[in-house]
C-alpha cells in the first residue's frame, strides 16, 4: 500500500475522528489529508519533483505529518532527520542523500539554514498562532494553498523514507525503505500488539526515529484511531499529556518510562488509569528501577502493570514493557520494539544473561527473550 492511500483509506473510515491531536489543537481524518494535500502543493511549488528527497527536521510538531504526507502524496521521498544534530552533521546528511528541500522548525532552524548545502528551507513555527506567526512560515503556506488533486497514488515499490542511523560505528547509513515496507511494519505492529480503532496513541519520543514513526504513527493512522503528539519528551509533561488525552498506549525507551518513577514526587496525584499499554525498546528494566515503596508512592495510582510486579520484583516498583488487563499483557511484553531499521541508534543491543535474570526477577513467564532474527541492513551506503 502507497502511504498516501493509507491516509486516503483511513478518511473514507473515520473521516470526522480526530487523527492528530498537538496541545489544545486538533484535525479530524479529513482535515488532517486536507492539510497534507496543500502540503504536497506547496512542496511542489517549492520545487519538488517525484523521486526527490525532502529533508525533515523538527519536534513532534503537526508540520513533521503534514510534510511527510505532503512529500508522498507530492510522489517524493521523506528524509527524517535528528533534531539534535549539528550544523556540519546536517550538511553531511543532506550532501549524502541528496536533498531537495528542507522543512525546519524555527527553533532550530539556524543548525539547518547554515548548512553548506544549497537546500531551500520551509521554517515552521509550529506554536504560534495564525496572527503572530510569519506570513513565508509553513503553516501559512499551507493555509493559503489549493489542496493537490492528483488522486491516483503511486506504485508501493517506490522509495518512501531514508532514515539514517546515528553513525555509532562510522559514518551514519542511510536505510531505504518503499512504502510497502512502512504497511506492512505498520499492519505488522497494529496486528501484534494488537491496537484497536478507540486507541489514543501518544507519541513522545522523537518522531524522526525508525520506531516513533514508523511502528507507532503509521500504525495508528492506519486504524483511524488518534495520534496525540508531546512536543519533546519530558517526564512530568508525558503524564500530564497521558492525564489530560486519557491515553491509551504508548511507546518509550525504558528510561522514558521509568523516569516519572524516579524523579517525579507527585506521581501518585496523575490519573494514568486510562493506559492499557507501556510499551518499550531495548532490553527490559530489571527490579534495580522505581522508587522504594517508602517513598509515598501509592500503587492503586499506577498502571497494572507496575503494580502486578512489586513483590515480584523485590519491594521496589518496576515498570515492565507490558500491557495491562485485557489478556494481552504476554503480547505486548514480547518487546514491541521498532521494526524498521534505522533510527536515533543504528546499534541493535545484545541481549545476555542479565536480561534473562531481570525477566526472571520481573515474573515473566518464559524467563528469558525470544530470538531475534538477522538485521535488515539500508542502501545509501556512506
Amino acid at each position: 500500500m502507497h502511504l498516501s492511500a493509507l491516509l486516503d483509506s483511513a478518511v473514507r473510515s473515520a473521516g470526522e475522528k480526530e487523527a492528530v491531536v498537538y496541545g489544545d489543537r486538533r484535525w479530524t481524518y479529513r482535515e488532517f489529508a486536507d492539510g497534507a494535500r496543500r502540503a504536497a502543493t506547496v512542496l511542489r511549488e517549492a520545487g519538488l519533483r517525484p523521486g526527490d528527497r525532502l529533508a525533515v527536521m523538527t519536534y513532534n510538531t503537526p508540520a513533521f505529518l503534514f510534510a511527510a504526507f505532503g512529500a508522498w502524496y507530492a510522489g517524493a521521498t521523506l528524509v527524517p532527520v535528528n533534531h539534535k544534530l549539528r550544523t556540519a552533521e546536517v550538511e553531511r546528511l543532506l550532501r549524502h542523500c541528496g536533498a531537495r528541500l528542507g522543512v525546519v522548525d524555527a527553533e532550530i532552524g539556524e543548525r539547518a539554514t547554515s548548512a553548506g548545502v544549497d537546500v531551500p528551507w520551509l521554517v515552521s513555527h509550529p506554536d504560534a498562532d495564525e496572527r503572530s506567526r510569519p506570513g513565508d512560515s509553513f503553516e501559512s503556506r499551507l493555509s493559503l494553498a489549493e489542496p493537490w488533486r492528483e488522486q491516483e497514488p503511486g506504485a508501493d515499490d517506490t522509495v518512501a523514507q531514508i532514515l539514517y542511523t546515528s553513525g555509532t560505528s562510522g559514518a551514519p547509513k542511510g536505510c531505504v525503505h518503499t512504502h510497502r515496507s512502512i504497511a506492512l511494519t505498520a499492519t505488522c505492529t497494529a496486528a501484534t500488539i494488537p491496537l484497536h480503532r478507540d486507541e489514543r496513541f501518544l507519541i513522545s519520543m522523537p518522531i524522526w526515529h525508525a520506531s516513533p514513526l514508523n511502528n507507532w504513527t503509521m500504525s495508528t493512522l492506519l486504524l483511524g484511531a488518534t495520534v496525540v503528539l508531546q512536543r519533546e519528551y519530558d517526564p512530568r509533561g508525558m503524564l500530564e499529556t497521558i492525564q489530560r488525552e486519557r491515553i491509551t498506549a504508548l511507546f518509550g525507551a525504558p528510561i522514558a518510562l521509568i523516569a516519572p518513577l524516579q524523579t517525579l514526587p507527585d506521581l501518585a496525584a496523575f490519573d494514568l488509569t486510562s493506559v492499557r499499554a507501556w510499551i518499550y525498546g531495548a532490553g527490559p528494566p530489571g527490579r534495580r528501577h522505581g522508587p522504594p515503596p517508602d517513598e509515598g508512592v501509592r500503587l492503586g495510582q499506577l498502571p497494572p502493570g507496575v503494580r502486578d510486579e512489586r513483590d515480584r520484583a523485590g519491594g521496589r516498583l518496576a515498570l515492565p514493557g507490558r500491557a495491562g488487563g485485557e489478556g494481552r499483557g504476554d503480547r505486548a511484553w514480547r518487546h514491541a520494539r521498532g521494526g524498521s531499521a534505522g533510527g536515533a541508534d543504528g546499534r541493535r543491543g545484545r541481549r545476555g544473561r542479565g536480561d534473562r535474570r531481570d525477566l526472571a526477577a520481573l515474573g515473566h513467564p518464559h524467563g528469558r527473550l525470544p530470538r531475534r532474527r538477522g538485521r535488515h541492513r539500508g542502501g545509501l551506503r556512506g
